[in-house]
């Protein structure tokens, strides 16, 4: 800028006006806020000043912050409306800091320092709550969360929508009456409960539509999501029954052994989702649902130390539910081990709009014969996942390819999928996320991925692939540029070596999960080449052939976004205590995940949300 001298001047941000700054603060991310502040004393001024107005505070989910630091950025703020933090470095002492009259929107994870008293308080201060998450409270050994607790949020949160309770509610046994849920908000549409009985479910729902002058409003909760003890037919027809606005379903149960069928999910059962005949009154007014709501529907069974497996139904089970649920867009079934093809193929024709279809846990009786008829039909399948289906054929995968417009394909653990099926998985140009765990492809398979697929690919996985090398790996990447890949698993494929790794890393791809454990040929050239990266999570265990010079590229300014690495030896023990808030892990895949809630056991199901969030469930 020219001054009436002549002479050039600079403008100082100073000179800004500070509502201008502080506007303009107002459309960021607490994060960025922050970062905004550690800069000059004027934005740590408008800084300071914006977190008193400021509606939203969400602390980004990698971080949990100390008291001392919320005590910075929590001050006393009249218009805070949506809290979202990682509570593990907090306890009860903290609970007023955190818990204001003027919250609509509170999300609350890792609660394990605190006891019931967390929910009584925002039961009794947050009157204007809509929604509502916590996870893991009193999960320590001493501490417990009693009815009244709960009982205090049904009451008092009157506006209340969407109540998220990761925890479990098991342990308080009969004093889990139907009274409780009785003074539920009549706007509450979503509920989703860590652990429960399922008589306790019953209970509360037959007597919301089996007695007179009943007053709970568990009826008008149209997304319901429930971790139970037993999924059997006496809780899907009180679901049926007493939900008649439901759109959303998601069951799960982890037996101990194998039920009895008389008590199980029986054929029966399945027939009273979205049942259209059910009681209202005790006068016996009936009510017909004609077309049925249903739109999303998860029945999930996960074997904890035994095989077992819904031995109730079979083929006519599921063409029942496919008649009376022809709204279904999406499906998730697991433990479903007695329904073929012939199943399928009616749940295929009878649901025109269904285009997210999963089955997990050992199908052995799929094929995917059922995919053949996809041409003929108007169904678009666009989210696919087919783990652990040991009969599932490349020729099925050629047929589900023709007619499909996939974006998520996940193959996991098909032992009979080999080079054929990628030859037509090459030619699908939207296709995000692709995961061949344990699969039978080769080198020469690999290579159909290069093209199409590739370049749109945003996660692949190809761990315990043991016939590929690391030249089948290079020649995929070599000579490519602008990828979209964010994640990728190379682990446990023995012949994975540095030129694997290294044409990878040339690629400059915007790369944040990367796991290469399992091989002895990978050395430190592999980590020199990776230390520029934006990478949060690098798994290396049972790398041998990484020696302790590699540690210098563990240091800072290497690897500056790494938060989570996985290893074995002294050099990992070495980087756990020099570089801070590093989480290093030495045991396994599942505790090499934990740091950013990466899941990398094979047979893990995440029951994320069925719409926006099925990618996250699916990028391991």
């Amino acid at each position: 800028m020219t001054g009436g001298g002549g002479k050039k001047t600079k403008r100082r941000l100073e000179q800004l006006p500070l509502e201008i700054l502080e506007s303009i603060m107002t459309w960021l991310d607490v994060a960025s806020i922050c970062s905004l502040a550690c800069t000059c004393k004027t934005l740590e001024s408008c800084a300071s000043n914006v977190l008193t107005f400021l509606d939203k505070f969400h602390f980004p989910d990698h971080i949990a912050p100390t008291i001392e630091l919320l005590e910075r950025l929590l001050p006393l703020n009249p218009n805070l409306r949506s809290l979202k933090v990682d509570c593990e470095e907090l306890d009860c002492s903290n609970v007023d800091l955190i818990i204001k009259p003027s919250l609509q929107e509170i999300c609350l994870r890792n609660c394990f320092r605190f006891d019931g008293m967390l929910l009584y308080k925002i039961g009794n201060q947050c009157k204007d709550l809509r929604s509502l998450y916590v996870a893991s409270v009193a999960d320590r050994r001493g501490m417990k969360i009693l009815v009244t607790d709960l009982e205090e949020i049904l009451n008092n949160c009157t506006q209340l929508e969407e109540l998220v309770l990761m925890i479990s509610l098991s342990e308080f046994g009969p004093q889990l009456s139907t009274k409780i849920w009785a003074p539920a908000s009549d706007k509450l549409t979503s509920l989703e409960i860590g652990s429960i009985d399922s008589w306790a479910v019953v209970e509360t729902l037959n007597s919301n539509v089996g007695q007179e002058g009943s007053s709970s409003n568990v009826s008008c909760i149209k997304k319901l999501r429930l971790s139970v003890d037993l999924i059997s037919d006496a809780l899907i027809a009180a679901i049926s029954n007493a939900l008649i606005s439901l759109t959303d379903l998601d069951l799960r149960d982890a037996p101990y052994s194998q039920p009895i069928i008389d008590y199980d999910l029986a054929n029966s059962g399945l027939q009273q989702i979205d049942q259209i005949d059910y009681d209202l009154t005790n006068a016996g007014l009936r009510t017909l649902n004609c077309n049925g709501e249903l739109r999303r529907l998860s029945i999930v069974r996960i074997p904890k130390y035994r095989n077992s497996s819904f031995m109730g139904v079979n083929d006519a089970g599921l063409i029942f539910l496919a008649e009376k649920c022809k709204k279904l867009e999406s499906i998730c079934l697991g433990g479903f081990t007695h329904i073929t093809d012939v199943g399928f193929e009616r749940l295929f024709c009878s649901c025109p709009k269904l285009y997210k279809f999963r089955v997990f846990a050992g199908n052995s009786k799929f094929t995917g014969q059922a995919f053949r008829d996809l041409s003929t039909s108007s169904l678009s399948l666009t989210h696919v996942s087919l783990r652990k289906c040991s009969s599932l054929t490349n020729i099925a995968i050629v047929n589900l390819v023709e007619k499909s417009d996939l974006q998520i394909l996940d193959l996991r653990r098909c032992e009979r999928i080999g080079n054929t099926a990628l030859r037509a998985i090459g030619s699908l140009s939207k296709l995000k996320v692709l995961l061949l765990d344990d699969t039978n492809i080769t080198d020469k398979g690999l290579s159909f991925l290069r093209g199409r697929v590739i370049s749109s690919l945003v996660s692949l996985s190809v761990r315990g692939c043991k016939q590929l090398t690391g030249k089948g790996i290079s020649n995929l990447f070599e000579g490519l540029s602008k990828l979209e890949l964010q994640r990728l698993d190379m682990s446990d494929i023995p012949e994975l070596t540095d030129d694997g790794v290294l044409s990878f890393a040339k690629c400059h791809s915007p790369i944040t999960v990367l796991r290469i454990g399992g091989s002895s040929l990978i050395t430190d050239i592999s980590i020199e080449a990776l230390a520029h990266s934006d990478l949060q999570l690098l798994d290396l265990y049972h790398c041998g052939g990484i020696t302790e010079l590699a540690s210098q590229w563990f240091e800072k300014p290497y690897f500056p976004k790494l938060k989570s690495l996985c290893f074995s030896g002294s050099i990992g023990a070495d980087l756990a205590i020099n570089r801070q808030k590093l989480y290093v892990g030495w045991c396994g895949c599942e505790q090499r995940s934990s740091a950013l809630n990466l899941s990398g056991n094979l047979d893990s199901i995440d029951f994320s949300d069925f719409g926006t969030k099925d990618e996250e469930y699916l990028l391991f």
